[in-house]
């Protein structure tokens, strides 16, 4: 995934080949979602999106994206939300 500044650009995240044999791993899958890296990007979606959230999971599990994409860029402008994605993409990246 480019980089744009600061901010991480996480559009097409799911289309990788990363995320193709993660999702294909049910153990590592369960590992990353458990992982602190996991829970504190989620505790900053909560943070910055609050019952936006849960509507964004929603339109993206019917393939709308983009209200969590949007989300998304929100949390990774912010440092915290930008170290704490890099902290996970590096945990995804380890599970190669």
């Amino acid at each position: 995934m480019k980089q744009n500044g600061s901010q991480p650009d996480l559009s097409g995240l799911a289309n990788t080949p990363e995320a193709t044999r993660l999702l294909r791993n049910k153990q590592a899958l369960q590992q990353l979602l458990t992982s602190p890296e996991s829970r504190q990007l989620l505790a900053l979606l909560q943070r910055e999106g609050g019952e936006h959230l849960q509507q964004a999971a929603q339109a993206a599990l019917k393939g709308d994206g983009s209200q969590l994409s949007r989300l998304m860029d929100r949390v990774t402008s912010t440092r915290e939300g930008a170290q704490a994605a890099q902290k996970l993409r590096s945990s995804v990246e380890r599970q190669k």
